[in-house]
C-alpha cells in the first residue's frame, strides 16, 4: 500500500493497522528519524507498569517457543533479537532497584520444548 503524500510510515511498522499504515506527519519523522531511539526511562514508570512490560516479555518468548515447537516461523523473535534480553535485564535492575519480586526469566533453549504448566 502506498503512503499518501506527504506521510510517512515507521520502518516496521507498516501494515498493523489493516485499515492504513500509521502515518506521522513529516515534520514528526524528521524529528524520531533525528533522535533515533533512546534508551527507556525506567524510573519514570509505575511498579505496574514495570510488571506488565516484564510479563509482555515473558508472554512473546512462551508464544515463541509455543510457534517454534509446532514448527511454525517465531512471531516476534525474542530469542534471536538481542535487544529484547537487554530490555528484560533493564526491567529486571530497576524492579531490585525497588524491591520488587518476580520470577526471572529463563532464557535457555531447553525451555522452549517444555509442555506448559498450567
Amino acid at each position: 500500500m502506498a503512503n499518501a503524500p506527504g506521510s510517512w510510515v515507521a520502518p516496521g511498522l507498516e501494515g498493523l493497522n489493516a485499515r492504513s499504515p500509521l502515518k506521522v506527519h513529516p515534520k514528526m519523522a524528521s524529528f524520531i528519524a533525528s533522535k533515533g531511539c533512546g534508551p527507556m526511562n525506567y524510573q519514570a514508570f509505575t511498579n505496574d507498569s514495570l510488571t506488565m512490560m516484564y510479563e509482555g516479555i515473558r508472554g512473546a518468548l512462551a508464544s515463541d517457543d509455543a510457534t517454534k515447537a509446532q514448527g511454525g516461523e517465531t512471531r516476534f523473535r525474542v530469542r534471536e533479537t538481542p535487544d529484547w534480553k537487554k530490555h528484560a535485564a533493564d526491567l529486571e535492575a530497576e524492579m531490585i532497584k525497588r524491591g520488587m519480586t518476580f520470577e526471572v526469566i529463563d532464557w535457555s533453549e531447553d525451555q522452549a520444548t517444555l509442555p506448559f504448566e498450567e
